[in-house]
């Protein structure tokens, strides 16, 4: 089983990800239209309390127009996001003195 798979370290901000998700969907079926899945499996996510990792989540976060932090906020902390921003940044910085990224 993969690190992913496994349920999230915080439950309860998981859970409300993915309410939200079908709150911002419209419907639970208008979530698993978006994320090309059935119902069931929307069923089966609230269930578990959160949405897995996998294709799903990114056609999800794709259809619903947020990063897919959003929906997982476990999987992708704050703190990599300001790591690539610095990262950006940096490249931008150096390009701009002439050098390549």
């Amino acid at each position: 089983m993969s690190s992913y798979s496994r349920p999230p370290r915080n439950p309860e901000k998981a859970r409300k990800a993915l309410e939200w998700a079908i709150q911002r969907a419209g419907s639970k079926s208008a979530l698993a239209r978006a994320a090309r899945i059935t119902r069931q499996s929307i069923t089966a996510w609230e269930e578990q309390g959160y949405i897995p990792v996998g294709a799903a989540l990114l056609r999800a976060a794709h259809a619903l127009g947020v990063h897919p932090r959003k929906l997982r906020p476990d999987l992708f902390p704050e703190e990599i996001r300001t790591v690539v921003e610095r990262s950006q940044r940096l490249a931008q910085e150096l390009e701009e003195l002439g050098g390549k990224a």
